[in-house]
């Protein structure tokens, strides 16, 4: 006990510096790996794998390569494909849905990477290599390259996107053929193997290994492994601990190219699953390939269904800056490599979300341990949704499973409906750590941004079945999904007979550092537009919306506080807030992130436009300035919407400038490097100022609208491969003076481009390409259903009263 004892006191002495410290939520694990106690650093310095600063030498739009690695090793890459990932040179795998620990001590479970390796040579002037560190975003694969004077050693990972439980790594030796070649090319080429990940986990109990039974195996003369057990503590406290499997081939500790042989592969496959027969299936479908000598193929077969089934369907091009270009597409590789591989063999298992640091994150004390967030459904989800609406319904789909916790999460307060925890991971239970009970009993306001994705879903995909169909393996629908959310706010507020308006009291913001306070106004809009837009789903469906969503639903939702300083013309964060005492003289931390300012974007919210400048103007002097990076990219998109091109370029380089780490373009929470990583966070939102901001997209519930659009600071053209709209796929090319819109393929509705200048009104269908002059534009249905029009709050701007009302089009 008291050792036990002594343990819970060192781990919340470690939480407690997570997550309290500024700005520092995850422990540096470069010096001493935390699970096996391995001195990782003199591992890798041994290996000759750090060196000088590391930059990106490459060219080419799609790959990342240095000739040093990052000081930190948390900022090496990762390979992966939504089942499983890894971090390059790490001693960890981590599965979809695979965490071990009781509530907030719940973490990825760590699953020793056993072909993780670096590679040491001799010492007699043959063996002293050039090395080379690419990541090949276009085929999802990393290569460390060795040039030695004799020949080349390649040592290649990557998480197969058809053969989706299977990790692989590949050795390849190649003799140098020059005639111009010394002594050292007609010598054997050894290269000693470092083991970096296979040491035994403490997140795991697992049976000892035994020898798997296969005549592949014995065909490529390889000896293969079978290992199964299970976590060691489930999250929710007497439940079933979650079962798993992992089958591999043994890696040798030396790879020889005999003298007189030209050249040499090896190849070694690990297969994790939380049943056996599908771990099996993926491994032996490897193996087959490997014995009938197409090793080849394995991983071409991995490359095509990457470009085919991910880049092919979404995508976004710079003109005019390389390093830009890199940036976004480094952005878009991370989060699809933690999103589910759509051109799996195996049908994929239920998906648990995507948390700040994406799926090759998340070890015990790191990086929010995994944890899912508001981050998904505000930050990572809505360029998803534009580029590949199928990924995002994935995302709404792990919070439809999870239904039947968030009903409890709700009950336990004493309200109605489902309330989400604001950290979430296994089993939908609240698992945010001891450390920080306002965060678990505050941050009410992700049941709103989750009823906003799902809005943005049924606006951007027209998906009526999803709303009539049951969802993720229960017995619930989407409509089901969106009425008890709106059930949820409609109980929260309390009637102040005083200002004659319904008060959310008691709420933690999305600025973190006002703990406990009433009436966010942020909070307080996204409860409303839940509400709204459940009785809106259920006319679309041809249900009795009057009584499902009660006219006494919709009264209180208009009526909700909304705190607006008539005198300075600005909205306050929460009731009783001034920005000239916040700030940071007063208070060093100042506005966490963004807050206020998200009322123009993402939520659209209508309102006068000095009310808008004077929210942008005024919470960025009080926002931390070493804040995470989306912040800066909702400024800039405020600031476009504004006119105000100087002062949006300046906050969108700062939106990635000093977050993105070379050369592997892997984002740090803040800019000083500590918190999360890889960010993807910070990534999803950056990726949203490029899309919304300088694309200029608008998704409304009754139109997908453009902006004036703007190329990016230093940029010749931008171009956004395969929007998705109402089933319609299409291209969007900006340059100075010039949009060109290009129809690629339509669905069942047809749909019309809608222009200002000149005002025309244009079917489109597939082939078609537009060219437009600068100009507002949107794309919509022709009909119209007769729904309710959506409203929100009622406010009085002393202009005009802002309820929000938009034209309804039938899905």
């Amino acid at each position: 006990m008291l050792k036990r004892q002594s343990m819970l006191t060192f781990q919340l002495l470690i939480l407690t510096i997570l997550y309290t410290l500024p700005n520092v939520n995850s422990i540096d694990q470069t010096e001493v790996d935390a699970d096996s106690g391995k001195d990782v650093r003199k591992t890798i310095e041994d290996g000759r794998i750090r060196g000088k600063e590391a930059i990106d030498i490459s060219s080419d739009p799609y790959t990342f390569e240095s000739d040093s690695l990052p000081d930190n090793r948390k900022f090496n890459p990762s390979v992966g494909n939504g089942h499983l990932a890894t971090t390059i040179y790490g001693d960890a795998i981590f599965v979809n849905g695979i965490y071990n620990g009781e509530t907030g001590w719940s973490h990825r479970a760590r699953i020793p990477s056993i072909h993780s390796s670096n590679f040491s040579f001799s010492d007699d002037g043959c063996g002293n290599p050039s090395r080379f560190y690419k990541l090949d975003l276009q085929n999802a694969t990393y290569q460390e390259t060795m040039v030695l004077p004799g020949g080349t050693v390649m040592y290649r990972v990557y998480a197969h996107q058809v053969f989706n439980r299977l990790l692989v790594t590949e050795v390849i030796i190649e003799r140098n053929l020059s005639s111009a070649c010394g002594p050292c090319c007609s010598q054997g080429i050894t290269a000693t193997r470092l083991d970096l990940g296979s040491a035994a986990s403490n997140d795991l109990d697992m049976q000892p290994p035994q020898r798997y039974a296969s005549a592949d195996c014995d065909a490529i003369n390889t000896t293969c492994w079978i290992q199964s057990g299970a976590i060691r503590e489930p999250e929710r406290p007497g439940t079933t601990k979650t079962q798993l499997s992992v089958v591999w081939n043994e890696m040798p500790s030396t790879f020889v190219l005999p003298q007189g042989q030209d050249s040499a592969r090896w190849t070694f496959v690990l297969s994790v699953d939380q049943r056996t027969p599908v771990a099996e299936e993926d491994f032996d479908r490897a193996l087959e390939a490997l014995s009938a000598g197409d090793s080849d193929g394995l991983h071409l077969g991995h490359g095509r269904a990457f470009q085919t089934g991910t880049w092919a369907k979404g995508d976004i091009e710079i003109g005019g800056d390389l390093h830009l270009q890199k940036v976004i597409r480094g952005c878009l590789y991370y989060l699809y490599t933690s999103l589910p591989s759509h051109s799996s063999h195996s049908a994929n298992n239920q998906f648990y979300g995507l948390s700040p640091g994406g799926l090759p994150n998340g070890a015990n004390g790191t990086d929010y341990q995994g944890h899912v967030f508001w981050d998904m459904e505000t930050w990572m989800y809505p360029g998803m949704l534009m580029l590949r609406p199928d990924l995002a319904r994935d995302m709404l789909s792990y919070r439809i499973n999870l239904m039947d916790p968030a009903f409890e999460r709700a009950a336990t307060g004493g309200y109605e409906g489902t309330r989400f925890p604001w950290e979430s991971a296994f089993t939908g239970i609240e698992v945010t750590p001891v450390v920080c009970p306002a965060c678990a009993e505050n941050q009410q306001h992700i049941t709103g941004d989750i009823a906003f994705a799902a809005r943005q879903y049924l606006a951007a995909t027209g998906d009526k079945d999803w709303l009539t169909q049951t969802q993720a393996g229960t017995n619930y629908t989407g409509m089901d999904f969106l009425l008890e959310m709106a059930r949820f706010w409609n109980s929260r507020p309390t009637f102040n007979a005083t200002k004659q308006r319904y008060d959310i009291n008691g709420v933690m913001p999305p600025d973190e550092h006002a703990e406990n306070v009433n009436n966010s106004v942020y909070t307080n809009l996204i409860a409303s537009y839940s509400v709204h837009f459940a009785r809106y789903a259920a006319c679309l469906i041809d249900l009795d919306y009057g009584s499902l969503v009660p006219d006494s639903w919709i009264d209180q939702a208009q009526n909700l506080a909304f705190v607006f300083q008539t005198e300075k013309r600005y909205h306050e964060e929460f009731e009783g807030y001034d920005y000239e005492v916040e700030t940071n003289t007063t208070d060093v931390r100042g506005v966490k992130q963004a807050d206020v300012v998200m009322l123009g974007f993402p939520l659209m919210w209508s309102m006068p436009t000095d009310v808008r400048r004077n929210d942008l103007e005024w919470y960025e002097t009080v926002t931390h300035p070493n804040g995470p990076a989306m912040t800066w990219g909702v400024f800039s998109t405020g600031w476009l919407d504004l006119g105000q091109f100087a002062k949006a370029d300046e906050l969108f380089t700062k939106a990635y400038g000093s977050y993105a780490r070379e050369p592997f373009k892997v984002w740090t929470e803040v800019q000083s490097g500590d918190g999360a990583v890889n960010f993807i966070t910070g990534m999803g939102g950056f990726l949203q100022t490029v899309l919304f901001g300088y694309g200029g997209m608008r998704l409304d519930v009754e139109e997908l609208r453009f902006h004036v659009q703007r190329l990016p600071p230093g940029t010749t053209s931008l171009t956004i491969r395969n929007v998705n709209y109402l089933e319609m796929e299409f291209d969007v090319a900006l340059t100075s003076n010039l949009t060109t819109l290009t129809v690629i393929s339509t669905g069942s509705h047809q749909l019309f481009l809608n222009t200002t200048n000149p005002p025309a009104e244009i079917s489109l269908s597939p082939g078609l390409t537009i060219d437009l002059v600068p100009q507002e534009f949107s794309i919509s249905v022709g009909s119209i259903k007769n729904c309710p029009l959506l409203t929100a709050i009622n406010v009085d701007y002393g202009v005009e009263s802002s309820i929000r009302r938009q034209r309804s089009h039938p899905r």
